[in-house]
């Protein structure tokens, strides 16, 4: 292409990114320095006034603090004693005061126990006495109805176990005969068989409910007469306090009693003298460090506040300027890369998987190297990473996994599993009853017991399910 061609496209190109975007990046750098030169320039002029006005006061007046006016000068010894008189006579007036109203408190109280609230707790302990008397007596009854719907269900029917397999032929022509003899076999029979039950679970169980509400219900009465009376005798106890004493409070002894006005004055008089001796300390104290201290600036701290002053200014400027030069040279690339750059009517196809001008969209995911470990190998690669301890000790577990066998070359012996015992069989109350019913003589020898037997030992000689051949199963092929 003609180079006169090229320069006028690169002015024309120039002028429509002006137009565009504004002013020039060197433009807008400009502008900006300018401004923060002025600010700087103020900045420093102000600062090196204060500075020397802080000088011309010190040298002025060197024992004058800047830090706290002359409106918050402490006061002195006699604005204290005043003001400590006032706060005295204040204190005397509210303790004078205070102690007259708790003398009139203390004459017109009540007494702790009045006779009204005394017989109404009286009553009302009389009425929850009643009142759990009958609670007592409904739990009572209503105990009692359950277990007389309990015996009418479970004591007046046989239990199974007394005769499960109906009993023999000779007993039932008894039962029979007993039958035609007496008409009233029934009655008497239940009775008998009442009482065995009776007598069997009394044996089994303890004692029955009813002995045992018994013992309870004294045990009960005994620690309720008991609470009764010690309740009582506190009660007497107090109202008889309460009759002697009538002004006399129970809830304060006479230690706590507050102290007098006289107690207080020697208490207030030796509190003031220790007040007075340490604001005199604080106050001689204080003077002292007035007159003994230093002025607020020296002559050697101004002076190190120019020089530091100075060498801000110095490496700021030498700042400025490498900041200059290096968006000097930014934009100088910036030039290289886009207005320098060929354009695409000139060079409009791009060199692909070339090492200058790769094409990173044609190279596959997989491919591609990972940043963090490109980043992870070059650290390990430093030496100060190969010589330390923990390089070193890398390096040996690699060592060491380099060489240790792989695992498909490692040889199992067959694993082995162990048996697994059974768990042992949970009873329970009804267990431990029917091993105790069966055991018995009168069960060993009926005949359902032989039955039970005879079916046991059955189930004990069976083939096992996984002993047991069946012949192979026969499809009827259409």
């Amino acid at each position: 292409m003609d180079p006169l061609i090229k320069e006028k496209m690169n002015d024309r190109i120039r002028q429509v990114m002006k137009a565009r975007t504004g002013p020039s990046f060197e433009e807008r750098m400009a502008v900006r320095s300018a401004a923060f030169k002025k600010v700087t320039k103020a900045t420093e002029h102000g600062q090196a006034k204060l500075i020397q006005a802080a000088v011309a006061r010190g040298k002025a007046q060197p024992c004058v603090s800047a830090a706290r006016p002359e409106a918050h000068v402490p006061p002195s010894i006699e604005d204290h004693g005043k003001q400590h008189a006032q706060t005295r006579r204040e204190n005397e007036s509210r303790y004078a005061r205070l102690a007259a109203e708790q003398k009139h408190r203390m004459d017109t109280r009540e007494p702790l126990f009045k006779l009204e609230e005394v017989k109404a707790a009286f009553d009302m302990q009389n009425q929850r006495i009643l009142d759990n008397k009958k609670r007592m007596q409904d739990d009572e009854g209503e105990r009692w109805d359950h277990l007389r719907e309990v015996q009418e269900r479970v004591l007046n029917r046989p239990l199974l176990m007394e005769d499960p397999c109906g009993g023999s032929s000779a007993p039932h022509d008894e039962e029979e005969a007993k039958k035609e003899k007496d008409p009233n076999w029934k009655e008497k029979f239940n009775k008998e068989l009442t009482k065995s039950i009776q007598q069997t679970i009394k044996q089994r169980s303890g004692p029955s409910f009813e002995a045992r509400v018994a013992v309870r219900s004294e045990k009960f009465r005994r620690e309720a007469k008991a609470t009764v009376l010690s309740q009582t005798r506190v009660i007497d106890a107090a109202v008889a306090r309460a009759k002697a004493k009538p002004c006399e409070s129970a809830l304060r002894s006479k230690e706590l009693t507050p102290p007098s006005i006289e107690d207080w004055a020697k208490e207030h008089a030796s509190t003031r003298a220790e007040n007075e001796a340490r604001f005199a300390q604080d106050d001689a104290e204080r003077r002292h460090r007035m007159n003994t201290r230093e002025p607020l600036f020296r002559v050697s701290e101004v002076q190190a506040a120019f020089e530091m002053q100075a060498k801000r200014q110095i490496e700021n400027k030498r700042r400025l300027r490498e900041d200059e030069k290096e968006r000097w040279a930014f934009l100088a690339s910036m030039q290289e890369r886009v207005i320098d750059r060929p354009l695409l009517v000139e060079k409009f196809e791009k060199d692909r998987h070339t090492k200058s001008n790769p094409d990173i969209r044609l190279i596959p995911n997989h491919a591609k190297p990972v940043a963090m470990n490109e980043n992870i190998r070059k650290c390990v690669s430093q030496p100060w990473f190969t010589d330390s301890a923990w390089g070193k000790e890398v390096s040996s577990l690699r060592a060491r996994m380099d060489a240790r066998p792989k695992l498909h070359e490692i040889a199992y012996p067959p694993k082995v599993f162990p048996e697994k015992p059974c768990r042992p069989k949970m009873g329970c109350p009804l267990d431990d009853r029917l091993h105790e019913v069966i055991s018995q003589g009168w069960y060993k020898q009926s005949e359902w017991a032989k039955q039970v037997q005879g079916i046991k030992q059955r189930q004990d000689d069976r083939i096992p399910l996984s002993e047991m051949k069946y012949p192979p199963k026969k499809y009827d092929c259409v």
